[in-house]
C-alpha cells in the first residue's frame, strides 16, 4: 500500500472496481460473483490461527504479573513492618515523608529491574531452546530475539510493577505514629490490624487469580483429551507422509509429476518394510495446500428458485491410498489398478457432497464432471466422513479424481496433480525407521528432493492440533506458576504472622492448649482465605471462561466438573501450604517464646 493509505480505502476502491466488473461476468459466475472484495494484511495472516492463542497468551501473563505484584507488595508490607522502628528514627531525624516514601520506592523499582533483568535471560534462554516449537505453531521465520519495543514495554512494566507492590507498603510505613514505633520495641511494634486486612486481601486476590488460570488449564486440558478421542475416519498407525519439495524456479515449464513424483513413488515402493505407498494433492488435517470447487446446481425440484452452491475439495488420489489410510466406502468401489488413462474416467466423493447433491433433487449416480476434449468423469463410490480440515470440524464436501487416469492436458489437472502432490506410505514397522531410507533414495533419484519434509501422520494429527495443544501447553506453565506463587504468598503471610504471635501462641500453649489446637487455628484462618479466594476465582473463572469457547471441543465452557474439580485442587494445595508454618507454630517452646519478649 502506499504510504498513508488505510485498509479502508483499499477496500472501498477495490470494491468500486468490482461493483463495475460484475456484470460483464454475470453469465460466467451466474448471480454468484463477489459484491466486494476483503483486503487483508499479509501479516495478518501469518498469524491469523495463532492470534486467539496468543491473546490467551497476554490474558494469562496479564494474571500472572498482577499475582507477583500482590505477593511481593505483601512481602514488602510485612518488610516495612519489620523496618518501622528504623524508620522512626529516620523521621525523628528530620527526614521527611515524602524522602521515606521515596527510598522504599527506590528499593522496589531496584528491585523490579533485577527480576526484569533476570526474567528478560530466563525468557532468551526459553525462546532459543523452544524455538523451533514456536517458529511451527506461530508461521514464523523471523529472529525471535526481543527488540527495542520489546525492552521499552518490559521497562515501563518494571516501573509499574514497583508502583504496584512498592508505593502501597511505603505509603502505610510512613503513617504509623512515631511515640509507638519508637516506644515499642517488641516485634509486634507497629502492627495494625488495617495492613494485617491488606494483606489477607492481597492473598485472597493471589488465589482468586490463580483459580481463573487453573480453570482455564483445566478447559483446554479436556478439549485435548476429547480432540484426541475423536474417530478421525482413517488410520494413522505405521503411516509416513512425504512432501517433496523443489525449486519451483528451476523446473519452470515441467511436469513434476511425470519427471519427479511417479518415479519416486515408484522407487519408495521397492524398500523394504513398505507395505503400500501412493499419492496425493492433500492428505487429511494437513494444513496448507487446499484446491477448492464451486459447483451450482439447478433445484429440479423447485425450477423456480436460485441455483444451489456447493464448495467441494477437489483432490487428486492415488488408488492406494484407500489401504494406506483404511478410508472406508459407504457405497460403491475406490479407485483400482483398472482405472487407467484410457478407461472410463472416474471419481469418488464422500457422504457431505452426496448428502448435498441429493438435497438439489438429484441423483449422485447421474453426476459427472467434464475434463475436456470429450473425456467425462462419473462417480463410482461414495466414503463415509471423515475429519479433513480439523479435528473440531466436521467433514466438508469432496470430490476425489483418479490421480493414475489425469493427462497433463485435463482440465483439473493444473489445480490438482500440478500444483502440489504428497505421498503417503504405510509401513510394516516404526515409520521413523524407514526416514533414512527414504532420505537415501531421494538424494540418489534427484538432490533437489533433499529438503523434503516427511512427517508421520501420528505428527500430522498432533500438528492440527496446534492451536488447542499451544494454548493448552501455555497455561499449563502459567497456571502452575500462578499457584506456586499463591501458595508462596499464602506460606508467606502465616509464617510472618506465626512470627508475629510467637509469644501469644506460646501463652497459649502454657495454659493448656494443645499443639494439634494451634495447628487446627491457623488452618482454619488459612482455610478461610482459600474459601473466598476460590469464591472469587469462581466468578472470574465464570466470567472469563467465554473468551476460551474458539478453542474448546467436547466440554463447554462452563463447565461444572472442572470448575469443582480445579477448585478443589486448589483449596486442598493451599492446606497443604499452610500446614508447614501450622506445624512449625505448634512446636514453638513456651518459655523460649515467653522469655524472647
Amino acid at each position: 500500500m502506499r504510504d498513508g493509505s488505510s485498509i479502508g480505502m483499499v477496500r472501498t476502491e477495490l470494491s468500486g472496481i468490482q461493483k463495475r466488473l460484475a456484470p460483464f461476468y454475470d453469465k460466467l459466475l451466474y448471480g454468484h460473483g463477489p459484491a466486494r472484495v476483503e483486503p487483508v494484511r499479509y501479516r495478518d495472516t501469518l498469524v491469523k490461527d495463532a492470534r486467539p492463542a496468543l491473546l490467551a497468551l497476554v490474558l494469562a501473563v496479564t494474571i500472572l504479573w498482577l499475582i507477583a505484584c500482590a505477593n511481593v507488595a505483601s512481602l514488602m508490607l510485612a518488610r516495612a513492618v519489620a523496618r518501622q522502628r528504623e524508620i522512626a528514627v529516620r523521621v525523628t531525624l528530620g527526614a521527611s515523608r515524602w524522602r521515606i516514601v521515596r527510598q522504599l520506592f527506590t528499593e522496589s523499582l531496584l528491585l523490579s529491574v533485577a527480576g526484569a533483568a533476570a526474567g528478560l535471560a530466563l525468557a532468551q534462554l526459553v525462546l532459543s531452546v523452544f524455538k523451533k516449537t514456536f517458529t511451527a505453531r506461530l508461521n514464523m521465520t523471523d529472529s525471535l530475539a526481543p527488540d527495542l519495543r520489546v525492552l521499552a514495554a518490559l521497562l515501563a512494566l518494571s516501573v509499574v510493577s514497583a508502583v504496584l507492590f512498592g508505593l502501597l507498603p511505603a505509603w502505610l510505613a510512613t503513617r504509623v505514629p512515631l511515640e509507638s514505633s519508637l516506644r515499642q520495641g517488641s516485634s509486634q511494634a507497629g502492627y495494625s490490624r488495617r495492613r494485617h486486612h491488606i494483606q489477607q486481601a492481597m492473598v485472597v486476590a493471589e488465589i482468586g487469580l490463580s483459580l481463573v488460570l487453573l480453570v482455564a488449564c483445566g478447559l483446554l486440558l479436556r478439549t485435548v483429551f476429547a480432540l484426541r478421542r475423536v474417530p478421525l475416519g482413517f488410520r494413522t498407525d505405521h503411516v509416513l507422509v512425504i512432501e517433496p519439495k523443489v525449486p519451483r524456479s528451476k523446473y519452470h515449464g515441467v511436469d513434476l509429476n511425470t519427471a519427479l513424483y511417479r518415479p519416486l513413488l515408484e522407487r519408495v515402493k521397492l524398500l523394504h518394510g513398505v507395505r503400500a505407498a501412493g499419492l496425493t494433492t492433500e492428505l487429511p488435517l494437513r494444513r496448507g495446500f487446499s484446491s477448492q470447487l464451486s459447483l451450482y446446481l439447478k433445484r429440479s425440484q423447485n425450477p423456480g428458485k436460485s441455483q444451489q452452491r456447493i464448495d467441494a475439495r477437489l483432490m487428486a488420489v492415488g488408488p492406494e491410498l484407500q489401504q494406506i489410510l483404511g478410508l472406508r466406502m459407504y457405497q460403491g468401489r475406490f479407485f483400482n489398478q483398472q482405472d487407467t488413462p484410457d478407461s472410463q474416467l472416474v471419481a469418488v466423493v464422500n457422504r457431505a457432497f452426496a448428502n448435498l447433491y441429493s438435497a438439489s433433487g438429484q441423483s449422485i449416480d447421474k453426476f459427472s464432471i467434464g475434463m475436456g476434449k470429450g473425456r467425462q468423469t462419473k462417480i463410482v463410490g461414495v466414503m463415509d466422513d471423515f475429519h479433513q480440515a480439523a479435528i473440531d470440524k466436521p467433514s466438508m464436501p469432496e470430490i476425489d479424481l483418479c490421480a493414475s487416469q489425469l493427462r497433463p492436458t485435463d482440465g483439473f489437472y493444473q489445480p490438482t496433480m500440478q500444483a502440489h502432490v504428497e505421498l503417503a506410505i504405510r509401513t510394516s514397522e516404526d515409520p521413523t525407521n524407514l526416514i533414512p531410507d527414504l532420505r537415501r533414495v531421494m538424494a540418489d533419484l534427484n538432490p533437489d528432493l533433499q529438503a523434503s519434509n516427511i512427517q508421520t501422520m501420528d505428527q500430522v494429527v498432533e500438528d492440527s492440533m496446534g492451536s488447542q495443544l499451544l494454548a493448552a501447553h501455555l497455561l499449563e506453565l502459567f497456571a502452575a506458576s500462578a499457584l506456586l506463587v499463591a501458595l508462596a504468598g499464602l506460606y508467606g503471610l502465616l509464617a510472618y504472622l506465626v512470627a508475629q504471635r510467637t509469644r501469644e501462641l506460646g501463652v497459649r500453649l502454657a495454659l493448656g492448649a494443645q499443639r494439634r489446637n494451634i495447628v487446627d487455628m491457623l488452618l482454619a484462618q488459612a482455610g478461610k482465605l482459600l474459601l473466598a479466594g476460590a469464591i472469587i476465582g469462581v466468578g472470574l473463572a465464570f466470567l472469563s471462561s467465554r473468551m476460551l469457547s474458539s478453542f474448546l471441543y467436547g466440554v463447554k465452557p462452563h463447565d461444572l466438573a472442572t470448575l469443582g474439580g480445579v477448585t478443589v485442587l486448589l483449596l486442598l494445595c493451599g492446606l497443604a501450604a499452610a500446614y508447614v508454618p501450622a506445624r512449625r507454630a505448634s512446636r514453638v517452646d513456651p518459655m523460649q517464646a515467653l522469655r524472647s519478649e
